[in-house]
């Protein structure tokens, strides 16, 4: 690949070209943010091999030129407004580099065909568009409760892709993942969670949770949406997709799916989220708030750690 997205959501998109002997970082996310940038290039031995800086508004070409052949894993911090503080933005093999004779190009991920292929079967039927917006015992959506913070979240607001970022957003800041209940369930995190009403009471879930809450208020302020199974790359696996035991088709992690503008929109707000609950109390991972990285993900940052599975066609 010559060109590596983030997202189809032009404010979040950071957007990198292999361009001739280096990489040109040709967009940034219109976040302050992302203002100045550091980014580096990482071996698989774990050696740095290059370091650079980005600044919107002076250098954005990195050379390549002496890196050895090889591939490398392309990491990238931003600068949180007002703080010294790097963020980690892309890591952990989010952007893997190819580069020949000096010549960079993106490795695309091992499942990004797949995920493309099975995304592209989901209906978009007026039948499926019904069932996507019916209340659901997963999805209580005609709840008062949910019907309350549905309203009083997206008043004002009236195109259904602003919507579904504020509800991104909501559930992201409001719901702290039970790490408590992850440890009595075990690995496959998608288990029976909560029921969604008890988690926005408590607001505490974990991925079935955030996902299935965040349907539930789309579909309550009418947005057609449902909650997807996949495997994830995460806190229950070691390695990546080179790995056989994580080449599976059996889920461990769920996302968002809403149907807007004729085009499935993707979002895992568990990851966005910077909430945590452990040992009976409610903390914050790094106090730096929400993110949003995975709304509206890119194919192939989704498929650096997502792979969709075949039963994730099957609407409810």
């Amino acid at each position: 690949m010559e060109t590596y997205r983030t997202s189809f959501c032009r404010p979040q998109n950071l957007v990198i070209h292999a361009d001739g002997r280096g990489l040109l970082f040709e967009q940034l996310p219109s976040d302050g943010s992302f203002d100045k940038m550091v980014m580096r290039l990482i071996s698989e031995q774990g050696e740095k091999v290059i370091s650079g800086e980005i600044d919107r508004y002076g250098r954005n070409y990195v050379s390549t030129s002496h890196v050895a052949d090889g591939q490398y894993s392309l990491v990238v911090y931003n600068l949180v407004s007002g703080t010294n503080t790097l963020m980690g933005y892309l890591y952990d093999h989010d952007a893997m580099v190819k580069i020949t004779g000096g010549v960079p190009s993106f490795v695309e991920p091992w499942c990004m065909r797949q995920n493309m292929a099975i995304a592209k079967q989901f209906s978009r039927s007026r039948e499926t568009i019904q069932q996507l917006l019916a209340p659901h015992e997963a999805y209580p959506c005609n709840h008062p409760e949910i019907k309350h913070i549905a309203q009083a979240v997206t008043r004002g607001i009236s195109d259904e892709y602003q919507k579904l970022l504020t509800i991104h957003d909501w559930v992201a800041e409001n719901i702290f993942y039970d790490m408590d209940c992850l440890h009595r369930e075990g690995p496959l995190v998608v288990a029976d969670d909560k029921p969604i009403i008890q988690a926005l009471r408590t607001h505490r879930a974990v991925c079935a949770g955030y996902s299935d809450l965040a349907v539930a208020l789309l579909r309550a302020c009418g947005v057609p949406a449902v909650s997807v199974e996949c495997f994830a790359l995460g806190q229950t696996t070691t390695g990546g997709w080179e790995r056989r035991e994580n080449r599976v088709d059996t889920a461990n992690h769920a996302f968002t799916a809403a149907l807007i503008r004729d085009r499935y929109v993707l979002m895992d707000v568990t990851w966005d989220s910077d909430n945590v609950y452990s040992g009976g109390r409610y903390q914050h991972k790094t106090g730096l708030g929400k993110k949003r990285k995975y709304f509206d993900t890119s194919h192939e940052l989704f498929a650096a750690s997502h792979r969709l599975i075949a039963s994730s066609r099957q609407w409810n």
